[in-house]
């Protein structure tokens, strides 16, 4: 077991937490009063593990706001920062220079209600994609492109759903995975799944560089018996089927779950069928599945 010792815990007003299996590497964003973020670093192959900071960014032009939603990229080199007035997309050089803001928002009009980051697949124009919802209803894509020759980042929107006279998204996460399109090559799966204020789940598939595929409409929709109870928390998962012959291939899968009222329900993401429903005491606030 490991603490934030020292990292201002207490204080925090915002927590995201991502991880790199394959670099045994956990990113942890916490957001703080006056206007403050900070990122800390956790190395599964330390000995005695221990989060380090590895940086401390400024959202905000007033000490009076304070950070209401942090996200963080699984690599730790794209966080994202919001306060009650700003909302700032900060690149983190891995060599350890000063982050650079790629992308604010300035206004009341922009307060955000949730928010994802996800890495994207080498060799595509972008490196990462980040899902902004707004409490208007609103939901941008965000794109951070590749470093060009001189090393320099830039970001900007990439796409935009108005969602004009629908509920505000409660809980936003955006994923990608490779898998095998065939024996010889890999293919990329980018996923998007919201949950809104009413209890609807809806997901969108994006494309290798973050595009949106489906803008008119979502590729399904999930809604419970009893609409009113907003989707708290959501979670995405992403994993090998194991082959049943021996000449088969593993077969990829994606699922997804998500706690809306007393209720934790799992759906497979490729069709919105109901997988498992399970009933809970007091709600879930929180999700993750690894």
């Amino acid at each position: 077991m490991v603490s934030v010792e020292g990292a201002g815990a207490s204080g925090a007003t915002a927590v995201s937490l991502a991880a790199d299996r394959v670099g045994g590497t956990t990113f942890l964003a916490l957001g703080h009063h006056r206007g403050v973020a900070s990122l800390w670093l956790l190395r599964a192959e330390d000995p005695s593990p221990q989060w380090q900071r590895t940086a401390l960014v400024k959202a905000s032009h007033h000490d009076w706001e304070s950070v209401k939603q942090v996200s963080v990229s699984s690599d730790g080199r794209v966080l994202l920062a919001c306060t009650e007035d700003n909302i700032v997309l900060f690149s983190l050089p891995s060599n350890g220079d000063e982050p650079q803001e790629l992308h604010r928002l300035h206004g009341a009009d922009s307060q955000v209600s949730a928010a994802s980051v996800s890495v994207l697949p080498n060799g595509a124009t972008n490196s990462h994609i980040v899902a902004v919802a707004f409490r208007s209803g609103a939901l941008e894509g965000w794109a951070v492109k590749v470093p060009d020759a001189l090393g320099s980042v830039k970001a900007g929107v990439s796409w935009r759903l108005p969602r004009a006279g629908k509920p505000g998204l409660s809980d936003v996460v955006v994923a990608a995975a490779a898998h095998l399109s065939s024996e010889v090559s890999l293919a990329t799966a980018v996923l998007l799944v919201a949950g809104d204020a009413q209890g609807t789940t809806s997901l969108w598939r994006l494309s290798a560089d973050g595009e949106l595929l489906s803008a008119a409409s979502p590729e399904w929709e999930f809604q419970p018996k009893r609409l009113g109870e907003p989707v708290l928390s959501l979670a995405l998962h992403f994993r090998w089927l194991a082959a049943r012959e021996p000449d088969e291939q593993a077969l990829p899968q994606w699922s997804l779950a998500f706690s809306s009222g007393q209720e934790v329900i799992a759906l497979s993401a490729e069709s919105g069928a109901e997988l498992h429903r399970g009933s809970h005491a007091g709600g879930i606030m929180a999700l993750s599945w690894t």
